[in-house]
């Protein structure tokens, strides 16, 4: 009986031991952004200079509570499952299903995510700890080009808001905004700012 008890608690140790060992590296849970793209939004001035970024998946997001990846493209996004080989490695499908190798790499005091499926190799590179979200890339821009408090130039009493988050007040009834970046079929020469009401109730 003795060694049948000893038998299963080495079972249960052993268990709970390879559950800890696939766990993933903390520094995967945030909103990474291609490398080309994000040293482009890093120099750019206007938000129309990102309009020549090619069409790669732009944007992973990783969702803490569910161990899930949002891939995001220009056009489209996908969450997708993951399986952990180790804490700082991981496999799944790619916004177009194909099968993918995830992994970070370390250099000094830069991390970069690394995602590799066979035909190309693309690097990631973090956003700020308060963009971790789905739509961090877009709340950056937000705070680079718009967000902020401003007058109206014919009534200073006016206010007009833009927040970081796209919502905005102040003008008519719209109550938020968006800067597209491709897929619109707008002038490309000029920048562009989306208004629209929302029904949020």
């Amino acid at each position: 009986m003795k060694k049948a008890i000893i038998l299963i608690l080495m079972v249960l140790s052993a268990s709970i031991f390879s559950q800890e060992e696939k766990k993933i590296n903390p520094n995967f849970y945030n909103t990474w952004v291609e490398s080309n793209y994000y040293e482009k939004i890093m120099s750019c001035k206007t938000p129309y200079e990102l309009n020549s970024v090619g069409d790669n998946i732009i944007e992973l997001y990783f969702y803490e509570s569910e161990n899930r990846i949002l891939f995001s493209s220009f056009y489209e996004g996908i969450k997708r499952n993951f399986i952990v080989e180790n804490s700082d490695t991981i496999k799944t499908l790619d916004l177009n299903g194909k099968k993918s190798t995830i992994y970070l790499i370390s250099d000094k005091n830069k991390t970069q995510l690394v995602v590799e499926n066979g035909e190309k190799t693309l690097h990631y590179n973090a956003l700020e700890k308060k963009y971790y979200l789905p739509n961090g890339v877009q709340n950056l821009l937000n705070d680079m080009f718009f967000a902020g408090e401003y007058f109206v130039e014919s009534d200073s009493t006016k206010k007009v808001i833009f927040s970081s988050d796209g919502n905005v007040s102040g003008i008519g009834d719209f109550n938020e905004y968006q800067i597209p970046i491709k897929g619109i079929p707008l002038p490309r020469e000029y920048d562009i700012v989306l208004l629209q009401k929302v029904n949020k109730k």
